[in-house]
């Protein structure tokens, strides 16, 4: 599962695709509301932007759309919406896997799995869901290495707003690797068995979030919630669903 932490609400919000639904989360893991989703196949990614808008990927349609989640709502239907496709290649379930909206930059984050691996800075969506015409502008952000991307794949991207620092996680790899904005490297965190606390290694990383804290949120499949807390003790399994 996909996950964006709102800061207006104080809750995440996630995104799976069997069957297609949003789920939103207190920061205890605790389940709030589950919201059905027509008219979208297979959602991947999504991504919080201020107020009631947000932005979901479509991984098997290489797009992206901008909607609107009433507050409260228990279903949407987004049959019609119009997106941006964004074309990554021959192999659709290969392509947008994480988003992550940049508020101070007005630009989304958008992480390719793999084929290649990369991470796309995307702006003028908004324009673009207002009817402007060529108004989009998608720019690849590379690590400033010369290994490039060192993980396998790519399954969701973050940025924790008091630094701007992105967060990269990998399944493959089992990490979560931290740049600076000009892709100097920071840290990488391994989610690992043993490290950080952690009583077994983390199965199947596919969603982080960071919260006003600093706090780190992962999910994984299966139906498992993670938050990391930044203290002496770092980390504390928080709640799973089975």
């Amino acid at each position: 599962m996909e996950s964006a932490f709102n800061f207006e609400t104080g809750t995440l919000f996630g995104v799976v695709n069997r069957p297609a639904e949003i789920v939103e989360l207190s920061r205890s893991g605790a389940l709030l509301r589950r919201i059905p989703l027509k008219g979208i196949d297979d959602p991947e990614g999504i991504a919080h932007i201020e107020g009631t808008r947000f932005a979901l990927a479509e991984e098997a349609r290489q797009r992206v759309v901008l909607f609107d989640l009433p507050v409260g709502a228990t279903q949407l239907d987004l049959s019609g919406t119009a997106g941006t496709v964004l074309n990554l290649g021959l192999f659709g379930n290969m392509g947008i896997e994480g988003l992550h909206w940049d508020a101070a930059n007005r630009r989304l984050l958008v992480t390719q799995e793999m084929l290649p691996v990369r991470v796309l800075e995307i702006t003028g969506l908004e324009q673009a869901a207002a009817g402007e015409a060529l108004a989009v502008d998608i720019r690849e952000w590379k690590p400033g290495h010369s290994f490039g991307h060192a993980a396998g794949d790519l399954s969701s991207i973050t940025q924790d707003e008091r630094t701007g620092n992105l967060l990269l996680l990998s399944e493959m790899s089992g990490t979560l690797s931290e740049y600076r904005r000009d892709g100097t490297p920071v840290s990488v965190m391994p989610l690992w068995k043993g490290w950080h606390g952690l009583a077994e290694t983390v199965p199947q990383a596919e969603g982080v979030a960071v919260g006003p804290e600093g706090e780190i949120y992962l999910t994984s499949e299966p139906n498992l919630f993670y938050r990391f807390d930044r203290s002496p003790r770092q980390t504390k399994v928080a709640a799973r669903e089975d």
